[in-house]
């Protein structure tokens, strides 16, 4: 998948490739804000999808082990 920007021209403007297995627009979940550019596969392809409502309730704020959690010495 390759992503890119439009100039004012109208002109691509690359600006990454994905390759399979690769994670596109994670900061723009965390940050909660739309992703900045335009992403076409180049090939055939699948989307995963992940519910980043339900892995924010699921996992960030209701972690497994606490990250303040001390490990007692023995």
């Amino acid at each position: 998948m390759k992503v890119y920007k439009t100039n004012h021209k109208g002109q691509q403007i690359f600006l990454h490739q994905f390759y399979p297995g690769g994670l596109v627009a994670e900061l723009a979940n965390f940050e909660n804000i739309p992703y900045p550019a335009t992403a076409e596969f180049m090939s055939d392809s699948e989307v995963l999808r992940i519910d980043y409502k339900a892995l924010e309730h699921d996992f960030f704020k209701i972690p497994i082990f606490p990250l303040n959690y001390q490990i007692p010495h023995c």
